[in-house]
């Protein structure tokens, strides 16, 4: 402006001057023209100066190039200027956001675009906005599940992985555990004894991804066993012990080892078979004949019914308890002593004689 200033005086200077000079010579409209054609020239020379300030400019933004990221909490910069030096505004669009100093926070993974503006003042028209994409990638995180080993109580178990980023700092993203047992089957909550394979794997919602695998092994409780009943006396039957468990009701197996003991089966009860009408009939035969003979049942021998001492050992058999107990059954005999007839009868004691079965 002190240019501009310095060549309106100087100019102003010389058209009056020519202008005196001029009036000496012209008179009326003629001098008036003169002088209004003068100014004209002068203020046209003046607006056509390079720089002339009372006229708005143009302006461009420079704006950073922004390649793809991976999700961090730590924020960037896309700091932009203008060729005019006035301040950058702006604007974004998706999972983050951005101050006035173009400072870039990410929340989240996805698409982002930032909008860059310059909306002039004065001196200068606005700017052309500046439009810049990237992609904000999910981050790796570390996910560690232990094995673990439990035992058998009737409640679900379960493993509990930890998480952590690249910077070995915690984190709490939602993840999911599965389970499936050994036959590949899935299984919400393990509860029964067995082994699990468990995947714990951070949810595709997170701005984290990661997985690990472990074992979960659940083993059997302990189980109670008692064994009573264990001193019995001889009648020709079976004398089986009495067995408790705790919890109660398992099943178990009990064996018993001693003497000519042998456990056999049940033999179920079969009818006679009849000859009828159109059977082959043998010689001799007639119809109405015993074709088969009955069979008669005969109970399972389960447990020693003669004299003596048979070792019995007591197992429980269930898939989430385990126990065992052994303990030594005595059969005992009681001999009846055969009495003389005469005055002496107190030998006739009433004692059996467990082989003769007779009484005195």
């Amino acid at each position: 402006m002190a240019v501009i200033d310095k060549l309106l005086v100087v100019t102003l200077n010389e058209l009056q001057q020519n202008s005196i000079s001029t009036m000496k010579k012209m008179i009326g409209t003629k001098v008036k023209r003169t002088i209004a054609g003068q100014l004209a020239f002068a203020t046209a020379m003046i607006f056509s100066l390079p720089g002339n300030m009372l006229a708005q400019q143009t302006q461009t933004i420079t704006a950073p190039s922004i390649d793809d990221v991976t999700y961090s909490t730590t924020s960037i910069s896309v700091a932009a200027t203008s060729s005019s030096g006035l301040a950058v505004k702006y604007g974004v669009a998706g999972p983050a956001t951005v101050n006035s100093s173009g400072s870039l926070t990410m929340i989240g993974k996805g698409s982002v675009t930032v909008f860059f503006f310059q909306d002039g003042d004065a001196d200068y028209y606005p700017a052309a906005p500046v439009v810049k994409s990237f992609t904000i990638n999910g981050a790796t995180a570390t996910v560690d599940l232990a094995d673990a080993s439990a035992v058998y109580d009737g409640t679900g178990k379960s493993l509990t992985p930890t998480q952590t980023d690249t910077a070995d700092a915690a984190l709490n993203e939602p993840i999911t555990i599965t389970y499936t047992d050994a036959g590949g089957n899935d299984v919400a909550s393990p509860t029964n004894v067995g082994v699990y394979s468990a995947t714990a794997t951070i949810t595709s919602a997170s701005n984290y991804s990661g997985s690990d695998t472990a074992t979960l092994t659940i083993t059997q409780a302990a189980a109670t066993v008692t064994i009573s009943g264990i001193s019995q006396t001889h009648d020709g039957s079976q004398k089986p012990v009495t067995v408790v468990t705790v919890p109660v009701g398992l099943t178990v197996t009990t064996t018993y080892t001693g003497g000519s003991f042998a456990p056999s089966a049940a033999v179920d009860a079969v009818a006679e078979v009849l000859y009828v009408t159109g059977d082959t009939l043998p010689a001799g035969k007639v119809v109405g004949d015993v074709k088969t003979a009955a069979v008669a049942a005969v109970p399972a021998v389960t447990s020693p019914s003669d004299a003596g001492d048979y070792t019995v050992s007591v197992s429980v058999v269930d898939d989430n308890y385990s126990g065992s107990d052994s303990a030594t059954l005595t059969i005992g005999s009681v001999t009846i002593y055969r009495c003389s007839s005469g005055p002496r009868r107190d030998c006739c004691s009433g004692r059996l004689d467990a082989h003769s079965g007779l009484r005195g």
